[in-house]
């Protein structure tokens, strides 16, 4: 947690990363990218990046500022939808549906269970029912561990 925040990992960490295949807007072929979700002041972002890089003194993989490609903003009207028959998660938004493919159920059913307790805080904070000082401080979330092997060359 950020010092002086209840808010964890408010100060620009990522809180989970992972591989996924990318579906394209249009047209053209899915493309592996590595995905992180961060908890901004107001809301949560996830960034996809063509490329990360694992820093060996603080321990934490991240993406390559220069090699992000994209950003889905998570807030109260986001729609998250999975299931535990396919590794497929969509991040629907009134202007547009992100379709990933996680290398398991598993890992798609992590990511599905945060980013709906994330829309489902989102909510409460905008209805007035919850602090805003203390968003997301109920999801508990570790932060990343270790390296994340590196996508496959294609």
């Amino acid at each position: 947690m950020a010092e002086g925040s209840s808010t964890p990992n408010s100060g620009g960490e990522p809180v989970l990363g992972g591989w996924f295949l990318k579906a394209p807007e249009k047209r053209g072929k899915a493309q592996r990218r590595y995905f992180e979700l961060f908890f901004l002041p107001l809301s949560a972002e996830i960034r996809y990046y063509s490329d990360i890089e694992f820093n060996q003194e603080s321990r934490v993989t991240r993406g390559k500022v220069q090699d992000q490609k994209g950003a889905i903003p998570i807030y109260h009207g986001s729609v998250i939808l999975f299931n535990s028959e396919e590794p497929i998660l969509a991040v629907c938004n009134p202007t547009r549906t992100w379709k990933l493919t996680a290398d398991s159920i598993e890992i798609a059913g992590e990511w599905g269970k945060t980013l709906r307790k994330v829309v489902a805080d989102n909510r409460a904070v905008d209805a007035g029912e919850e602090d805003p000082g203390t968003r997301y401080s109920v999801l508990n979330i570790p932060k990343p561990k270790g390296p994340a092997p590196r996508a496959a060359a294609s």
